[in-house]
């Protein structure tokens, strides 16, 4: 029968506790592969490219992602020491793929908070505006955290095409970092930090 798979994996389950998730075994192998075999090996020579520790550096996990379809992810990360700046995840379904980004930009106490104002308001970014926390008692007193997605069908998008996309979120993130890495942002570095800010906006 064509969903023997449902009634062996529901035999397994722990009934405990009161939540089965079911994963069709054949999808789930061909999504991983896809992640592992020919996305993974492309997103770690964009890590190890820029000359920063990244994460996993032995072999990579996939992860279920809760959703109507179902979806596996596998997490990658860019750190400078033990601080990681930027994080990213790749989620692929059967019909379509998606990135999502994430980048922490940690600032000292004495920057102008009017350039910290210019970049949480920037009337660029209000669709999905970056959020501002504050740390008191560490050297990165300010935490600027941008969010970002881009994601398409496979049909719209092929695999050359997602393979670009994640060599262009890694590019980027990794230039906005080098323009924040001593942790300040000046007021004569404002227009090019945000210049690469609205690349990682507009390109999605």
């Amino acid at each position: 029968m064509k969903n023997d798979w449902i009634i062996r994996a529901a035999k397994k389950a722990d009934g405990s506790k009161n939540l089965v998730i079911l994963e069709n075994p054949d999808t789930k192998d061909y999504l991983d592969g896809l992640l592992i075999d020919r996305f993974w090996p492309v997103i770690e020579k964009h890590l190890r490219g820029t000359n920063y520790h990244y994460y996993p550096e032995g072999n990579p996990k996939t992860d279920l992602n809760l959703s109507y379809t179902l979806e596996r992810s596998l997490t990658f990360m860019l750190l400078d020491g033990q601080k990681a700046f930027f994080r990213g995840h790749l989620n692929c379904s059967i019909e379509a793929w998606m990135i999502e980004s994430e980048f922490f930009c940690g600032l000292a106490k004495d920057n102008d908070p009017k350039v910290i104002f210019e970049i949480i308001g920037n009337s660029r970014l209000t669709g999905n505006p970056p959020s501002l926390s504050i740390y008191k008692g560490i050297s990165d007193y300010f935490q600027i955290t941008f969010r970002n997605g881009t994601g398409a069908s496979w049909l719209g998008y092929g695999h050359d095409e997602t393979e670009e996309r994640l060599k262009q979120v890694i590019q980027v993130n990794t230039q906005l970092y080098e323009l924040s890495r001593d942790g300040h942002i000046t007021e004569n570095e404002f227009a090019a930090f945000m210049s690469l800010a609205y690349k990682i906006y507009e390109a999605y």
